[in-house]
């Protein structure tokens, strides 16, 4: 068995996470409610969901209406993950399925912004059905979440961490 540990397969792991996230057009989000609380009972409620994506210079790119639950988390909490995920009828196993997981912090980048211009007409390209309208409307906002950290895995004992700014450094996860 390879040493999972070998700079060139760490390396070749980190250009399979990024064309592996870059492969998808939509995202499954988990969000923390903007019901924060004092009491358990009024504890933060973690919601699942999810958003079509634009993978873009180590940022991921989500434009999404304020009705969404998701929307107002983010507005309210801006920590959440990410999940991308192989489809199931894709794969060879259910229990080794291709995933990567990411943490990341939303911010809402403003309509006046030439950023904002520049990611909006990305997505048009993206997705031409739907984004000349949803562009449109006062109630999308166009979120950036940039990612703090991450986990990606490949396969049985193929199992990495990702950090650093972009997610460019990666480490094997064993059990020693």
């Amino acid at each position: 068995m390879a040493d999972q540990n070998d700079p060139k397969l760490l390396q070749q792991a980190l250009r399979e996470f990024h064309a592996f996230v870059a492969s998808f057009d939509s995202v499954m989000l988990a969000t923390v409610n903007a019901e924060e609380g004092n009491t358990q009972s009024d504890a933060a409620i973690p919601e699942a969901s999810y958003a079509p994506v634009l993978v873009h210079e180590g940022r991921y790119y989500i434009f999404v209406s304020e009705l969404a639950l998701h929307t107002r988390n983010l507005l309210h909490n801006p920590t959440a993950a990410l999940l991308f995920i192989e489809d199931e009828t894709r794969s060879s196993n259910v229990f080794a399925r291709q995933r990567a997981s990411v943490r990341v912090q939303a911010e809402e980048v403003a309509r006046e912004a030439e950023h904002w211009h520049r990611v909006i007409n990305l997505m048009e390209e993206k997705f031409p059905k739907m984004m000349p309208l949803l562009r449109t409307l006062n109630d999308f906002h166009l979120l950036q979440l940039t990612p703090q950290s991450g986990s990606y895995t490949a396969g049985f004992g193929k199992a990495y961490e990702l950090s650093g700014d972009g997610l460019q450094e990666i480490r094997h996860i064993s059990r020693r």
